[in-house]
């Protein structure tokens, strides 16, 4: 897994039926549906960790005016990278390393 300033991407499972209703809520804010799960469940630890790291399932969320999380940190989590850019750039990173190493093979007799 790659660790990096903004964030750690990983791998999460979301329920079929919920995609629509993700890129429904992506369409009206203007985030990514990458940003709109990452607030839910930054939403979601926070309010477990509220709880005193108590909670029943399934996990149910009330919305409100004046939310926990600042324009900063919205911001910050618009600008992490996206999996699939990540992706790109360890292939680019692997394809570079594969070119040297294929250049220097070239080279010695």
């Amino acid at each position: 897994m790659i660790k990096n300033k903004k964030g750690m991407p990983r791998k999460i499972r979301l329920l079929e039926s919920d995609e629509p209703d993700i890129k429904k809520i992506a369409d009206a804010t203007g985030l990514s549906e990458v940003d709109i799960v990452s607030l839910a469940v930054s939403a979601g630890i926070k309010a477990i960790k509220a709880n005193d790291y108590k909670m029943n399932l399934p996990l149910q969320f009330k919305v409100t005016l004046g939310a926990s999380l600042s324009n900063a940190e919205i911001a910050a989590i618009a600008a992490m990278p996206t999996a699939d850019k990540i992706a790109r750039e360890i292939a680019a990173k692997k394809r570079q390393v594969d070119s040297t190493t294929s250049n220097k093979s070239k080279q010695e007799p």
